[in-house]
């Protein structure tokens, strides 16, 4: 969450598409609630710029088959967005054709974008635990935890 605020703010848009794609897929293992991923659509759609409605293309590339099937109205809601988006007329062209082909492959069902890939899905429901956090909430980073020190006597400190 902290780096997807920084990037915002600078308008940072590799390091955005990055932070947007690790987020959808945490909202995607559960590990991250899909209410965040709808605030976080809320706000890249809310003044769209061409660059706002990428990376939110990209985003519901990414997560919207999970979204289609747990959040269908805030779906509705953010489809409804692209829509008014598309009827403004007041993109690229290209960015244009990026909300066509999304609409476009949520009429597949997201065909190609999985919610969670087989091979990936292994915790059981029962033990997964979804955290909510909000773009509001203050974050305290420990940036401590950053950096990787080797710990020489390792085996005697885990004992």
């Amino acid at each position: 969450m902290l780096q997807f605020k920084r990037a915002y703010k600078r308008n940072d848009k590799p390091q955005l598409i990055a932070a947007v794609k690790f987020i959808a897929h945490l909202v995607n293992q559960r590990v991250a609630h899909e209410l965040i991923a709808l605030e976080l659509l809320t706000l890249l759609l809310e003044n769209p710029t061409d660059d706002s409605v990428e990376v939110a293309v990209g985003f519901v590339t990414e997560c919207g088959c999970f979204l289609q099937e747990h959040s269908p109205r805030g779906m509705r809601a953010v489809f409804d967005r692209f829509r008014d988006i598309l009827h403004e007329g007041d993109i690229d062209k290209r960015v244009r054709f990026l909300i066509e082909g999304l609409f476009a492959l949520r009429k597949a069902k997201f065909q190609g974008y999985a919610a969670i890939r087989p091979e990936l899905d292994l915790v059981e429901k029962e033990d997964q635990l979804s955290h909510e956090v909000s773009l509001s909430d203050e974050i305290n980073p420990d940036i401590a935890v950053d950096v990787f020190k080797v710990d020489p006597h390792f085996s005697e400190n885990e004992k």
